[in-house]
């Protein structure tokens, strides 16, 4: 009997290079930052060569990284004419519906070499089964599904038009760069966004590794260094927060928590108590629930009394919406990124 183990290692890693651009209708020269991460992934068998293996995690990151700054682009509009020009357009179309042609990939692969398999070893019920249906149409089938795939794909991208309403200003994705443009002085500067979306919203939209947070407290605006980790997403995404503020927000915690396993619980068990049971399978249901209940209660307090709320917004792009209670720290990050 063979026993596989091993451990898996991953990284992950952001890099970011200028991108100089010409606008190809008016011939307006500007820049922007484009960050893209990679991800790499190596496996070390057997426990052996850890090292080896993190090490090469981290190249593949890296050059997952270096390679999808080469093709790839953002949405940056000319900051004089809002035109975007078509490399631009194509960069970034790329990065739109990677999921189809990954799956088309796997549906051509494994679904030609299945077919394969099942002709080769073709026995018992399907024994009846003319043999060129396993070696030519089902991996045609699998092919075609897989052109289907990338048909779609490619007509997804193509739908991607932000230049439909020139010469008004184009709709760009959120966590777009702005556009950065000489001075007097010789030195790059952002262009302010025009017609942003985002107003007194609680709401801030960034593009992790081009924007950090003040160093003051989401809550009370005081300096601080400390942090803390919002839920919503896997990402772990860091705003700062001063201890006393942290105190008062376990508190807020604890007490919503309470609350809210003090009025759902006894609901529970009353329904419960209203259905006709055995009184063993009554006691069941009713811890059941209870702990069900008291687990959901971590992530109702969360939600509901926390100063910071995450969610992804372009995964592919890394760009994340983080939701702040005091509303004059979101209008402070909206300052500082020039939104």
């Amino acid at each position: 009997m063979f026993i596989y183990a091993g451990r898996s290692y991953s990284a992950v890693q952001q890099s970011s290079q200028l991108v100089e651009v010409c606008c190809d209708r008016c011939a307006t020269k500007y820049a922007y930052e484009l960050v893209r991460a990679g991800e790499g992934r190596e496996e070390a068998p057997f426990f052996l060569g850890g090292q080896r293996a993190a090490q090469s995690a981290g190249q593949q990151a890296a050059q997952n990284a270096r390679k999808r700054l080469e093709t790839e682009a953002e949405l940056v509009p000319c900051p004089r004419c809002h035109w975007i020009n078509e490399s631009l357009v194509v960069g970034y179309r790329r990065t739109r519906c990677k999921i189809l042609s990954h799956l088309a990939f796997r549906v051509a692969f494994f679904g030609t070499v299945i077919s394969l398999l099942i002709g080769q070893f073709n026995a018992g019920p399907m024994a009846d089964v003319e043999w060129y249906f396993w070696f030519l149409k089902a991996p045609l089938y699998a092919l075609g599904i897989a052109s289907g795939l990338l048909v779609l794909q490619w007509g997804l991208r193509q739908r991607i038009r932000p230049n439909r309403l020139f010469p008004d200003p184009p709709v760009v994705p959120k966590g777009t760069p702005i556009a950065l443009i000489l001075d007097s002085d010789g030195y790059l500067v952002p262009r302010p966004e025009i017609g942003s979306d985002e107003g007194t919203s609680h709401w801030v939209t960034f593009q992790a590794g081009r924007f950090s947070f003040p160093e003051q407290c989401c809550e009370c605006l005081e300096p601080t260094r400390s942090t803390y980790a919002p839920s919503g997403i896997s990402e772990r995404i860091e705003v700062k927060l001063c201890s006393q503020c942290h105190e008062r927000l376990t508190w807020r915690l604890w007490k919503a928590g309470i609350l809210f396993c003090a009025i759902t619980i006894p609901i529970a068990i009353g329904i419960l108590a209203l259905l006709p049971m055995d009184r063993d399978f009554f006691w069941i249901f009713a811890v059941t629930v209870s702990v069900v209940i008291l687990l959901a209660s971590k992530f109702v307090a969360h939600y509901h009394a926390s100063p910071a709320l995450t969610k992804t917004t372009d995964a592919a792009r890394g760009v994340f919406s983080v939701w702040f209670r005091n509303p004059d720290y979101a209008r402070l990050c909206r300052e500082i990124s020039g939104r």
